[in-house]
């Protein structure tokens, strides 16, 4: 059913068994809105407007509070399900870097209306506003479908455990909103990127560099462990569990990546037990120590726009004169083998990062 408050449209899910039901719902919830008048509510009618008086974060009498708390507490809500979605065996075997993005995906949709928004309650609708706030808010086009797809996947989850019978978030098509379709080409040269360097903490300096230099993911070189370091062949080793495509694959290093990785690994000194290559204060490094540094940083190097991930699209534009299949199997993009035919070898892999000049640009735009 669909009313107004205050000018503003508001759906409301109810569990009526005929279009007159629920026209006598809708009148009695509209009635409680106008008048305040709870007593004159029925036990279905003052289900549902418990229901949306939480979800619209609206004040609800002590009193009603308490008599409905059972209502309340037996109803599954998003942080539940998000709870149970995380335990799924199959989300369980992905690697730390997804498990993570999942996670903070997550900490989004409950910022949306609260993470004790019953889940019956999440509707067409509601995927369709969380979608137009998280773009009005300014969030990246491939954020908010990967927030999307966490949506989904919690749905799914539920669908496979019995405990929803439909998937709203598969219902609603993805269609990038005009402000998300203009092309960003960020770019920062070598220069400007050792400014960004320069303000960094010193325990982030080595990692920044090993970005630049290879073009890989945030979550590729933070999680990097010492099994995936090949040094003296000069090459990183990912397997399918380690990247975001979930398939192998091998990042050449330059002599400067090497040189900085041998310091790393020289002087580590973790405080308990791990094989992660980058360590804060001798703790694996988490993606919370990053976000800050980072954003004092290119503030100070007067680089306000500028993100992590551009160091990414900055190294893919230092390559462009390599082979594109090359450079695909690299970035770990789908189509990386060499035409179609046969395995890239180790020698052409370095040979051709090797090749790359990267003072060729001597000037940053996009930003």
């Amino acid at each position: 059913m669909r009313f107004r408050r205050y000018g503003q449209d508001i759906m409301v899910v109810t569990n009526a068994r005929n279009p007159l039901e629920a026209q006598r719902i809708a009148t009695n919830v509209k009635y409680l809105v106008k008048t305040g008048d709870w007593n004159a509510l029925d036990v279905e009618s003052r289900r549902v407007a418990i229901r949306l008086f939480q979800n619209r974060a609206w004040k609800v009498p002590l009193e009603i509070r308490e008599q409905t708390q059972a209502v309340v507490e037996n109803e599954l809500t998003l942080q539940q399900a998000a709870r149970l979605c995380y335990q799924d065996p199959l989300v369980r075997t992905q690697s730390p870097s997804y498990r993570e993005r999942l996670r903070q995906c997550f900490k989004n949709l409950y910022q949306f209306r609260g993470p004790n928004v019953p889940v019956f309650a999440i509707t067409i609708q509601f995927v369709k506003e969380f979608v137009e706030r998280r773009i009005r808010t300014g969030a990246a086009s491939d954020t908010v479908r990967r927030e999307k797809t966490a949506l989904a996947k919690i749905f799914d989850v539920l669908i496979e455990n019995h405990l929803a019978d439909t998937n709203p978030v598969r219902l609603v098509r993805w269609r990038p909103h005009k402000r998300m379709t203009k092309a960003r080409r960020p770019f920062i040269a070598v220069k400007d990127f050792r400014n960004v360097l320069d303000k960094l903490p010193d325990f982030y300096k080595p990692l920044a560099l090993l970005a630049y230099y290879t073009g890989a993911r945030q979550g590729e070189v933070r999680c990097l462990t010492l099994g995936q370091l090949d040094l003296e062949g000069r090459m990183i080793r990912l397997t399918s569990a380690d990247t975001k495509e979930a398939s192998a694959k091998r990042i050449p290093l330059r002599a400067e990546a090497v040189d900085v990785l041998k310091a790393v690994v020289v002087h580590r000194t973790p405080r308990l037990p791990t094989d992660r290559v980058f360590l804060k204060d001798g703790l694996p490094l988490e993606r919370h120590h990053l976000k800050r540094a980072w954003e004092d940083a290119r503030t100070a190097a007067d680089f306000p726009n500028l993100r992590f991930h551009d160091l990414r699209h900055t190294w893919k534009t230092h390559a462009m004169p390599m082979d594109r299949g090359i450079r695909m199997a690299i970035l770990g993009h789908a189509g990386g083998t060499h035409d179609g035919y046969g395995t890239l070898t180790d020698a052409r892999l370095l040979e051709a990062i090797d090749n790359i000049d990267f003072s060729r640009e001597d000037h940053s735009y996009g930003l």
